[in-house]
């Protein structure tokens, strides 16, 4: 009997201690997913904190030669987006509204989100329609659409 006692408590100290292995490999997963999370904010602050300052702040202002290096970079970066953002939409076929800030059809002559003149005089037989058209002019109207790129008459929908 003393046999199996003996053995009893060893397996019961055997689970225990396995328990506690489980236990603690929990804790530790779960601590590290917190650092990794409080990593990812202060990250994220860092972002925020150079972005506040770079929009604050002028070139001519910046005195220090490598942080001058990094706001050339940004204003270059920037100028290459601006840069491919509009062969972008060349591509596409489109424009921006400069009234609501939506991408329209090039060509269009009234942005179909807002309703505000474009300026193009060539209509964009390209928009995707479903046989819609404009109850005021008769052309097609893109899906959707608010306003008719062609006169600017409100859509109902």
């Amino acid at each position: 009997m003393d046999f199996f006692n003996k053995l009893g408590a060893t397996i019961t100290s055997g689970a225990n201690t396995a328990k506690d292995k489980f236990n603690n490999a929990v804790e530790i997963n779960n601590l590290n997913s917190q650092i990794k999370s409080c990593e990812e904010q202060l990250k994220n602050y860092y972002t925020e904190i150079g972005k506040a300052y770079f929009e604050s702040t002028t070139l001519d202002a910046v005195t220090d030669a490598t942080m001058k290096e990094k706001f050339e970079k940004v204003n270059e970066a920037k100028a290459a987006i601006e840069t491919l953002t509009a062969s972008l939409r060349k591509a596409r076929g489109t424009v921006v509204c400069q009234k609501c800030g939506s991408e329209v059809p090039a060509g269009t002559v009234f942005c179909s989100t807002c309703g505000s003149k474009i300026g193009e005089t060539v209509a964009d037989a390209s928009a995707e329609t479903s046989g819609n058209v404009c109850p005021s002019c008769g052309k097609p109207v893109k899906d959707g659409a608010a306003f008719c790129a062609s006169c600017g008459t409100k859509i109902n929908g």
